[in-house]
């Protein structure tokens, strides 16, 4: 989740605002006078609607900036989900300044996500292979999961899968794929439903002292 100064944002010349989703139609906006007229109360109510209907609409009110948007000074923090999120976000990445990895933190607060479907939480390795734990599915239901690790000369050293995962294993932790693992840098690579959840290169050390 990318989180904007909204000073910085709601501020710009070009910057314009609906009070509620603008795919109904909504008329753009962009006074300070019609700013102050959209139903917050409604935007960030919670709960159930009652018999009030027209707070779904409110609640997609949007703000819509100018594109290209110049995210570099407006960019305030970018939230994961896990730590493993963050390094997979990282990698992906590449090069890039200390600045903006300052910026990429980990949140782990139910009002940012919601968390409830599964996604990697942590990966760790050791000699019996590779550990991982998933964030648990609210509704129980099983994943698709593929996981691959690589060696440092990119010969492929686990490579499992199943189609219908626990989300959380039967003793409450994580899984690990089985291996041996010898000393060195591994690159793991984790897919839920066929998607790229996880990816990074790890080092395996048999006396970290």
């Amino acid at each position: 989740m990318l989180v904007f100064d909204a000073r910085d944002v709601l501020c710009a010349e070009e910057t314009c605002f609906s009070s509620s989703n603008m795919q109904k139609g909504e008329i753009e906006q962009s006074a300070e006078a019609d700013f102050m007229q959209i139903p917050f109360e409604k935007v960030y109510h919670e709960g159930g609607i009652a018999s009030d209907s027209s707070i779904i609409g409110h609640r997609c009110a949007e703000v819509l900036a100018p594109s290209p948007m110049d995210i570099g000074k407006s960019l305030k923090w970018v939230y994961c989900r896990s730590e493993a999120e963050r390094t997979t976000l990282v990698q992906e990445l590449g090069e890039v300044s200390d600045g903006l990895l300052n910026k990429i933190k980990v949140s782990d607060d139910l009002r940012v996500f919601e968390k409830r479907f599964a996604f990697v939480d942590s990966v760790s390795l050791s000699a019996q292979g590779v550990a991982f734990k998933l964030n648990p599915r609210s509704d129980s239901l099983g994943i698709f999961f593929e996981l691959k690790a690589f060696d440092h000369t990119g010969i492929c050293v686990i490579d499992c899968k199943s189609e219908n995962l626990p989300s959380n294993s039967p003793l409450g932790g994580g899984w690990i794929a089985k291996a041996k693992l010898k000393a060195g840098m591994y690159r793991v690579q984790i897919r839920l439903e066929k998607q790229l959840a996880y990816d990074a290169k790890l080092k395996f050390d048999l006396d970290p002292f």
